[in-house]
């Protein structure tokens, strides 16, 4: 998915409180944290069959062995394997103390820019709207096709670790988490770009990350042209038959 938003326009009345426009169990949840001074930490493999067991290992090993006080927010579909009895405890009372919510659904524009840290998949939207809020990002899951690649981008910007797939994860997460301390300002490299004035068409995502992507696209190649990286495709390669006439 890729998240296309309008060209900003001048409001005459100012816009509405954005947790106004979530579901009310997902703004209750977060103004709770809110009060409780715990920090907001979203996980979302999107459509990949990532397995509920593995979900809820990460999350209640995160949730009770790290050292920053926070609450998880866990976007997707529910998978259908066997939970373990005490997983399913653990998983349980966790959510009754306000630090575990499992929902189908939300509007990743509006949620994304109240989280302090980020666990997806590394598919291109996700990934790219979580490197716009330039805080903490960890690329996990079964990490297919250019996944790899996107985790690649994230540790290559130093706003995480390197993408590690969702049956290890379990082994760093806590150490991600525990990362997640105080982040007043950009986590991101110095001299990374702001992605948040970035634009959000495709070639203004490669531009953004054409330290990396420029490098890797083969058939595309860098231009510089009045001070902007622009992203051109190479001219055709001729066949045999063409060089030989």
């Amino acid at each position: 998915f890729i998240f296309l938003r309008p060209p900003k326009k001048e409001a005459s009345a100012p816009p509405p409180d954005p947790l106004s426009t979530l579901p009310a169990q997902i703004a209750d949840y977060i103004t709770a944290a809110h009060a409780a001074e715990r920090k907001l930490v979203v996980m979302t493999f999107s459509s990949m069959p990532v397995a509920r067991r593995k979900v809820l290992e990460c999350a209640t090993k995160m949730l009770t062995q790290s050292a920053v006080p926070f609450s998880l927010i866990y976007v997707g579909t529910k998978q259908a394997d066997k939970i373990p009895k005490e997983l399913e405890a653990s998983a349980t009372t966790l959510a009754t103390d306000g630090k575990l919510l499992e929902v189908e659904r939300a509007d990743f524009g509006v949620l994304f820019p109240m989280m302090d840290a980020y666990i997806v998949h590394g598919g291109l939207g996700t990934t790219v709207e979580a490197l716009r809020m330039k805080k903490p990002v960890a690329v996990t899951g079964i990490l297919l096709m250019d996944q790899r690649f996107w985790g690649g981008v994230v540790a290559d910007k130093g706003v995480g670790p390197p993408p590690v797939h969702v049956d290890k994860f379990s082994d760093k997460c806590v150490e991600f988490i525990n990362d997640v301390r105080v982040h007043p300002r950009s986590h991101a490299a110095p001299g990374a770009p702001d992605a948040r004035h970035a634009g959000t068409g495709p070639l203004a995502r490669l531009r953004l990350h054409h330290g990396r992507a420029g490098s890797q696209l083969g058939s595309r190649r860098g231009r510089r042209r009045g001070g902007e990286r622009r992203c051109v495709q190479a001219p055709p390669r001729r066949g045999r038959r063409a060089r030989r006439r």
